[in-house]
């Protein structure tokens, strides 16, 4: 069933070689610049960069982590997981608002997928407590969520979701250019990185904008400098200087339960020394940004938050930066600067450069 192929692309990573016109095409990667309205992505597995044409008729959706306190009664539901003593007991669900390709579909009862081991089950919900939905026979199901792990919100995408830095998956076939016309794409939008976030090196500049040349892409691009353009810049710090009783901001991605109590431990993605932050989407459901006191180091970091006193235990990702980031002035904003330049559309169809974080590096996973 359409449900089940959909949670499958989301959550598999793969890639379908294509070497003909016409032939199709599924691969992940990381938008990495937009040129001549194309998007361009660098593969996750080849890096390879591949222009992407968005078509009218391309299916745009995505899920983000959330919780069961965001579901309401009339909300669509899907559900997979296993049969333990005979009752299923799904340890999945997503949901949607309305009808959202990966919910919806014809649901009756509890079905199994290609995996025989693996059921799963939707319709319209009635109840959370207890977990009550009609399937779309008419019938009426309660569920155990005893052994639920993640809870994904589902939507319907349009262009105005896709921005520079976003994780994608892409469907659809191999044009003669060596384009892909898209036509379904998988937007992974449950990230803490300010939207738009680009990182690249300053190739030329005027008063009004600055002539970016984006890191992994071949052709630069212009950016209107905005009015209120905040400059700074990373500078970076020996992990080992790192001191207990040492004020830190730690910047990462919260684990959180499906019943939405935030966990103690955060996936690092920097830990920075004084009173400058990172550009940050706030609205990302787990993003972490708290200023606290650190209580250990080894064998992890352990912060103390000033806010709350609450016990944060810092797992790094991988080129996790620890740095300060100072103010910098616009005049350093110059010719050869590299950096990461926050982006957002205008209606004209180009772009403004609202921040400037000067010598920043991607973070674990841009490119990737």
């Amino acid at each position: 069933m359409k449900p089940c192929v959909v949670i499958f692309l989301l959550l598999c990573r793969c890639v379908i070689c294509a070497e003909s016109p016409g032939d199709s095409v599924w691969f992940s990667g990381t938008i990495v610049s937009v040129q001549q309205g194309n998007y361009v992505v660098r593969q996750s597995d080849t890096h390879k960069l591949t222009a992407v044409k968005i078509k009218d008729s391309v299916r745009m959706f995505g899920a983000d982590h959330s919780t069961l306190a965001a579901l309401k009664p009339g909300f669509r539901v899907f559900l997979r997981g296993g049969r333990v003593a005979g009752q299923f007991l799904p340890n999945y669900l997503q949901y949607s608002e309305t009808t959202c390709y990966g919910v919806e579909g014809h649901f009756v009862g509890v079905q199994p997928g290609r995996n025989p081991d693996l059921l799963h089950a939707g319709g319209t919900l009635k109840s959370v407590t207890p977990f009550i939905f009609d399937d779309d026979a008419g019938e009426t199901q309660q569920l155990s969520l005893k052994n639920l792990k993640v809870v994904y919100h589902g939507f319907n995408g349009s262009e105005n979701d896709l921005f520079i830095g976003l994780n994608v998956e892409v469907g659809g076939r191999l044009l003669s250019d060596q384009c892909v016309a898209a036509d379904i794409l998988v937007l992974n939008a449950d990230h803490p990185y300010a939207r738009g976030a680009m990182f690249g090196k300053i190739l030329g500049s005027d008063a009004s904008s600055l002539l970016i040349q984006p890191a992994y892409a071949t052709n630069s691009l212009r950016a209107i400098i905005s009015a209120g353009l905040k400059s700074k810049r990373q500078i970076p710090i020996h992990p080992n200087s790192l001191m207990i009783g040492q004020q830190v901001t730690v910047w990462g991605i919260r684990q959180i339960s499906v019943t939405g109590a935030g966990s103690n431990f955060v996936n690092g993605l920097g830990i920075f020394v004084g009173e400058e932050l990172f550009p940050i989407d706030s609205t990302a459901l787990g993003a972490t940004m708290a200023e606290g006191i650190i209580d250990a180091l080894k064998p992890e970091i352990v912060v103390r938050t000033m806010k709350n006193a609450e016990t944060l235990h810092v797992h790094p990702i991988q080129s996790m930066p620890v740095a300060r980031l100072v103010l910098a002035r616009l005049d350093d904003v110059r010719i050869n600067s590299e950096g990461m330049f926050v982006l957002k559309h205008r209606s004209d169809g180009g772009f403004e450069v609202s921040d400037v974080v000067l010598d920043a590096v991607p973070w674990s996973g841009y490119g990737d």
